[in-house]
């Protein structure tokens, strides 16, 4: 039995969980360089309410970010409060970071951490991103996800193969398929490297 997101929403009273939005490859790598105090599990969540991004400016800015004035909580005094902070440093160092960004990413929109990520990364290091390359490809979209994918499916994988499932017995043209086959996902025409 399968539910469509509108039996499921009136049904249990919930929202099907959105899909969490990729960061590039080089923000993730600035990121794990700033050596931040946690980990990021889920990027529209983290940055939600402001301590993620106020960690990340106090590395660049230590005198002008303390971190004992940011709490790290989800309630939403705790949000406002950091994000007027944060948008007080902004105008101070003349980050031009648009208040509707801010707006989106204190109320979990989706790709909106996604987007202050990457303004801050420019903003930060004064570095621009690559534009991102356009792949062509045959590959269709995925009902489930709404995402394009080009990575061969399981069931592909299995079809290249003689048979077996763990590819134990005639593995190689399995390795061979995976092999040839860009390992990226591509959604709304950008690509994620």
């Amino acid at each position: 039995m399968t539910l469509s997101n509108d039996s499921f929403n009136g049904k249990f009273g919930m929202k099907p969980s959105v899909l969490p939005q990729p960061l590039r490859r080089e923000i993730l790598k600035w990121m794990h360089s700033l050596d931040l105090s946690q980990s990021i599990r889920q990027i529209r969540r983290d940055a939600m309410n402001g301590y993620l991004v106020a960690e990340i400016c106090s590395r660049y800015y230590p005198a002008d970010i303390q971190m004992h004035g940011f709490q790290n909580g989800l309630s939403t005094p705790v949000k406002l409060d950091n994000w007027q902070q944060l948008q007080k440093f902004f105008n101070k160092r003349g980050l031009l970071v648009p208040k509707a960004l801010i707006d989106d990413t204190l109320k979990g929109t989706q790709g909106a951490a996604a987007t202050m990520m990457e303004t801050l990364y420019t903003l930060l290091t004064e570095k621009s991103l690559p534009e991102n390359a356009k792949i062509p490809t045959t590959a269709g979209k995925n009902v489930e996800t709404g995402m394009l994918s080009i990575t061969p499916s399981r069931s592909q994988t299995r079809a290249a193969g003689s048979g077996t499932q763990d590819g134990t017995q005639g593995s190689e043209p399995i390795r061979q398929s995976i092999q040839n086959q860009p390992s990226i996902v591509i959604e709304d025409a950008k690509v994620y490297q």
